[in-house]
């Protein structure tokens, strides 16, 4: 066997793999484990480029065909999320509400650095807050008057702070596992809006996959209870091609802020920090319902932390005068196991 023939079944091999995982992940409906599968476009598209580059210099002209299919699915399913619609109002000129979020890592002990280095939004939800954020948090008073903070030296520490005016507040413990989440309600421009800051279990096994799974579908309940605008934010340890997370997105009326954010959207990831933008995944969410626009989002740097926060300026507006029709449209029914189809602007829950 000549070294041309190794090397194009090497390649072929190599890329049939990346096409078969690829496949798997868009199953995750299926059989739960499969989620695993989902969360890595960037690299299959890397992975291909380089197989298909290697196929192209040996000159296997039969075996390219299997490249450019991989680098297309693979670029397809990259940039999905990041492509939907969006319809502004024409009224809107400017945001009226910032909100950021960030895991600082519960081990990290650069905390004086992390305070000098948070954004000034109007509502801040903190992620993995230890004990030690104690003596810290009065010092940020003056920036944010309002706090609540349910501080633990395990992942599950939470701050959210705000010099938003604050109607009410209310602890969850998110079941199972009963974590804290912080929901409050602010009032923007004299708009209600709820605002659900969380930290999803991370996936690391298939149980705490399941855990994971389990708290989506306690937010989703929580969430369709809640009536008009709302703002979910926080750690959700899923991708934007995980199926759960599209199924939360999907009962719920959530959209994601980086929903027409465009091909700079792939720059967007936040974990881990070490990587290149490129590689690393998006699990850190800004979901949006109601009569919100995203207008802008972006990462910050947590200095000690393996987490990029993100930082989203929003337009909070009253509603249109447009009606929408009484039932939903096919495209709204279908499951979104596969599909990243919901516009920025479709914000109706379909029926259980």
């Amino acid at each position: 066997m000549t070294r041309k023939s190794v090397l194009e079944i090497i390649c072929s091999i190599s890329l049939l793999t990346i096409l078969v995982m690829l496949g798997l992940g868009r199953l995750a409906f299926l059989l739960p484990a499969l989620d695993w599968f989902s969360h890595f476009p960037a690299t299959a598209l890397i992975g291909s480029l380089i197989l298909t580059v290697c196929l192209l210099t040996i000159r296997s002209w039969r075996f390219c065909w299997l490249g450019l299919a991989t680098i297309l699915f693979s670029a397809m399913l990259m940039i999905a999320p990041y492509t939907a619609s969006s319809s502004i109002p024409a009224d809107i000129t400017g945001s009226n509400l910032v909100v950021a979020t960030g895991n600082v890592l519960v081990s990290n002990a650069r905390l004086d650095e992390i305070v000098e280095s948070l954004p000034d939004a109007d509502v801040l939800g903190l992620i993995e807050t230890s004990t030690s954020w104690s003596r810290l948090l009065p010092s940020l008073k003056e920036r944010w008057p309002s706090q609540w903070s349910d501080l633990r030296d395990n992942p599950f520490g939470l701050a959210v702070l705000t010099r938003t005016p604050v109607r009410s507040s209310e602890w969850i413990m998110l079941t199972p596992g009963a974590f804290p989440a912080l929901r409050i309600d602010i009032e923007v421009d004299g708009i209600a809006v709820t605002i659900i800051t969380v930290h999803a279990m991370s996936p690391q096994s298939l149980h705490m996959l399941g855990m994971r799974d389990a708290q989506f579908r306690t937010l989703s309940e929580l969430i369709r209870g809640i009536p008009g605008n709302l703002i979910l934010m926080g750690d959700l340890n899923a991708s934007p091609w995980s199926s759960r997370l599209l199924n939360l997105m999907h009962e719920t009326g959530l959209r994601s802020s980086r929903a027409s954010m465009g091909l700079s959207g792939v720059r967007s990831g936040t974990w881990p920090a070490w990587l290149p933008s490129l590689m690393r995944l998006p699990i850190d969410h800004c979901l949006v319902r109601g009569n919100i626009v995203p207008l802008a989002t972006r990462t910050f740097s947590i200095p000690g932390a393996d987490h990029l926060g993100i930082e989203v300026e929003l337009a909070v507006h009253q509603e249109s005068d447009d009606t929408r029709p009484a039932e939903p449209t096919r495209w709204e029914s279908m499951s979104p196991w596969a599909m990243f189809w919901r516009s920025v602007g479709d914000d109706r829950p379909t029926s259980d």
